[in-house]
């Protein structure tokens, strides 16, 4: 009976806060989307998640993420921008999606 190895929690959060930093976007969300499969859903995460699908232009999946985030908690405090102000694109320019 082998055992799985579950990468720890706080390695998972460091490495979504890293890649924030850098605008690696896509890769800050998938990482983090992993840290909710292995260790469920919390606020943090959930702020996290709807940060990176806003940079990359997911807005409706960044409402519903800061909407979850809201729900877990409803006195925190950074969610409510994602839901009732989304970031605008202007037209013709594209969402960040960090270096190449």
């Amino acid at each position: 009976m082998s055992e799985e190895r579950v990468k720890p929690r706080n390695l998972f959060v460091d490495e979504a806060i890293q890649l924030a930093l850098d605008s690696r976007w896509a890769e800050a969300l998938a990482v983090n989307q992993a840290l909710v499969e292995r260790h469920g859903a919390d606020e943090d995460t959930l702020n996290r998640i709807g940060k990176a699908l806003t940079e990359l232009g997911q807005r409706e999946e960044a409402r519903a993420s800061s909407s979850a985030s809201l729900q877990l908690n409803p006195l925190n405090p950074l969610p409510p921008q994602n839901v009732r102000n989304p970031p605008v694109v202007p037209p013709g320019k594209s969402p960040a999606t960090g270096p190449q």
